[in-house]
């Protein structure tokens, strides 16, 4: 019993290290992935030379770019216009995937809104360096239109619309109340990018999952676990959300000194200050 008990217990444990383990398991395909970031240098709480930063640029922006292509040309029947971004447990790098890749889109000249429905821990705001204010929760409760309600950000081309101020009656009308919002919204703006809670602590993500075009997981390498992100993909299934894949956070990445010549200027990213792991 002891024995099988270590070998479940090691099995439930199993960090993920590679994206290769994720495509190996059949669960999942890794359709990208993001290079390694050390949250307190990106964060702004360590010196960084001009070179690191232009490395973290370069190496962002590759990344993200070839993950906003790959949905752009994806096959299906009609071009994507609503995206949420989750993961199966907190602090797998959510919140970066889904700044980063409405600020992909906005960077092509369409106009991106980036919705923060975790409304149990948002940080979109932060991401962005706004202030707090409401947003989505004031919106499922009609306190505010949406032409209130979604405020411009830094970067040309997108908006937000933070998760503003959860009360005891938020989480039912995430079911009940958003799919309007959502239609609304669309008329709006050319593509949604939207940040949920994640898949296995709250049911939001399959909630608001059922309302959009198509799905990302955000996977964190050695810190993820194999079996919670099967189970992750199994309940959204379950439910009809449909995943077009897995973004890989936290993969080592070099970038040669030749590619940093050709940079011939420093990107204004706003978010490249503030990297959080959500």
């Amino acid at each position: 019993v002891t024995i099988l008990g270590v070998a479940f217990w090691d099995m439930q444990s199993k960090r993920v290290n590679n994206s290769q383990e994720i495509t190996d398991s059949g669960e999942l395909r890794v359709i990208g992935s993001l290079p390694l970031l050390h949250t307190r240098r990106a964060a702004g709480l360590l010196p960084v030379s001009e070179i690191t930063k232009r490395r973290i640029e370069l190496g962002l922006s590759r990344s993200i770019d070839s993950i906003r292509t790959s949905i752009l040309f994806a096959k299906s029947n009609k071009p994507y216009e609503t995206i949420m971004i989750t993961s199966a447990l907190a602090q797998e790098g959510k919140t970066t995937v889904a700044s980063q890749l409405a600020a992909s889109f906005a960077r092509t000249g369409k106009r991106t809104l980036l919705i923060d429905a975790d409304v149990r821990n948002p940080q979109q705001h932060v991401v962005l360096g706004m202030p707090f204010q409401k947003g989505l929760c004031d919106l499922l409760r009609s306190e505010g239109t949406t032409d209130e309600l979604v405020q411009p950000t830094p970067a040309e081309n997108l908006w937000l619309l933070s998760a503003g101020n959860r009360d005891a009656n938020t989480d039912q009308m995430l079911g009940t109340a958003l799919s309007p919002i959502i239609d609304e919204l669309k008329t709006k703006f050319d593509l949604i990018v939207i940040d949920t809670g994640p898949v296995l602590t709250c049911a939001d993500a399959m909630l608001v999952g059922q309302l959009v075009d198509t799905t990302l997981l955000s996977i964190m390498r050695d810190v993820s676990r194999s079996p919670k992100v099967a189970d992750a993909c199994e309940r959204l299934r379950s439910v009809g959300v449909q995943i077009s894949g897995g973004v890989m956070n936290g993969d080592v990445m070099n970038i040669r000194a030749s590619d940093l010549e050709l940079e011939s200027h420093v990107s204004d990213d706003p978010q490249l200050e503030q990297q959080p792991v959500a």
